[in-house]
């Protein structure tokens, strides 16, 4: 699936347990859990 925003991409892994989702390091907050930094 595509997304437009960060909102959309946490909301759908929240959703979702067994989705694995990309973010803006910026858009990372206490609801999300890191599993993998990239440079």
């Amino acid at each position: 699936m595509e997304y437009k925003s960060n909102a959309e991409i946490k909301k759908a892994v929240a959703d979702d347990p067994k989705a694995i989702g990309y973010i803006d390091k910026s858009a990372v907050d206490d609801t999300v859990k890191v599993i993998l930094t990239l440079p």
